[in-house]
């Protein structure tokens, strides 16, 4: 597994460019913003925000929500590590 810190702090044009059409395809058009290599975008209609992330132009990617809903799912499921 990889951890964040692998994220790259800036983006090439290419990159940001598909980055931003993922969330606009997802519906979060508001955005981006960026902050240590994480790029955040916002829904007019949805209570949240993702933020996006890669660790090179090929991947990994990286995905947060900050949503409260996901917060109580998550917190209900069992993750089991091998």
């Amino acid at each position: 597994m990889i951890g964040t810190d692998a994220r790259m702090p800036t983006y090439p044009f290419a990159l940001l460019s598909e980055l931003r059409d993922a969330a606009n395809e997802h519906g979060y058009r508001i955005g981006p913003e960026e902050a240590a290599g994480w790029l955040f975008f916002r829904s007019a209609s949805a209570p949240a925000e993702i933020g996006l992330a890669a660790a090179g132009p090929a991947g990994p990617f990286f995905l947060s929500v900050a949503h409260q809903g996901v917060g109580q799912t998550c917190g209900r499921l069992r993750v089991h590590h091998p």
